[in-house]
């Protein structure tokens, strides 16, 4: 920034006022440092906007939050110091070595971010603005993580690419559909789950059903023809959470409200969509050669 040009004369009558309101000014700092020593953590208010969907008002509730005051410690006076270094001058205890800290546990992110076959869900996870939320070792819920191949056969599925999927104007679909593989507030061992059991997801208004026979513990969701998910890997742990890898994506009513997309509707409209072109193509080409 270009500095301001004065008159000498006024800086001259200025200069009282100055050092008076450099006074001022460090009292100010005290003050304030004694103020931040005490403050209270800052509550950040949550925008209306990103809690509508239930998907985002849930990451927003598990989000970590750090919001700590600064400490501030007075230094000790001269005299006080004296009289510490007179009465410590006894010798010196040997130290008594304290017990190594517990490891930290692996977070539902930790867990699915080190496996090879989790790295679509994880994409899609952090498009949807969960990766915060599930970082959090005090997070409380079961976990249904899709393997790579289900996505894929979702995408087949729906005819889209993942590019089209993590789309912003696709976004709340996938947090939709995110949200029913998230059982909150539970971490449920595949032991406790049961045959008929209803599952309440983020999304409360999809309800998802467990299917358990003495091999296999399938989940079923409520929108017609959508496939059942198969339990692959069970009770992963990931510190209060437990995540069950599955093998197909579930597709809950509300993200589909006029139904599921036919693969097989889709497949024939290729097809015929071919036979046309070829069909035309051979139309053109007997025009042609007459």
């Amino acid at each position: 920034m270009g500095s301001l040009a004065v008159p000498n004369r006024r800086l001259l009558d200025g200069a009282g006022a100055a050092s008076s309101s450099a006074a001022a000014s460090a009292s100010a700092a005290a003050s304030a440092g004694t103020t931040a020593a005490t403050a209270l953590p800052t509550v950040i208010p949550v925008s209306p906007l990103l809690a509508s969907h239930p998907f985002l008002a849930w990451i927003l509730a598990h989000k970590k939050i750090v919001s700590a005051a600064p400490t501030v410690s007075a230094a000790p006076s001269t005299a006080t110091a004296g009289a510490t270094a007179t009465t410590t001058a006894s010798p010196v205890p040997t130290p008594v070595p304290s017990p190594s800290p517990a490891p930290a546990c692996q977070t539902v992110a930790d867990v699915a971010g080190a496996d090879p076959d989790l790295s679509l869900l994880v994409t899609a996870l952090g498009a949807a603005g969960a990766a915060d939320a599930l970082t959090n070792p005090d997070l409380v819920a079961t976990v249904l993580a899709p393997t790579n191949e289900a996505f894929q056969a979702l995408l087949q599925t729906l005819g889209l690419t993942p590019q089209e999927v993590l789309a912003p104007d696709n976004l709340s679909t996938l947090r939709t559909i995110l949200s029913y593989h998230i059982i909150p507030d539970e971490a449920l061992t595949a032991a406790e789950l049961t045959d008929g059991q209803q599952l309440t997801t983020i999304d409360k208004e999809d309800p998802l059903t467990v299917s358990k026979t003495d091999s296999t513990v399938q989940f079923v969701p409520n929108l017609d023809g959508a496939p059942s998910a198969t339990v692959v890997q069970a009770d992963i742990q990931a510190c209060q959470a437990v995540i069950h890898k599955i093998d197909a994506v579930l597709l809950p009513a509300s993200a589909f409200p006029s139904g599921l997309p036919s693969a097989g509707s889709s497949a024939t409209a290729g097809a015929s969509a071919t036979a046309d072109a070829s069909a035309t193509a051979g139309a053109d080409a007997t025009s042609s050669g007459q």
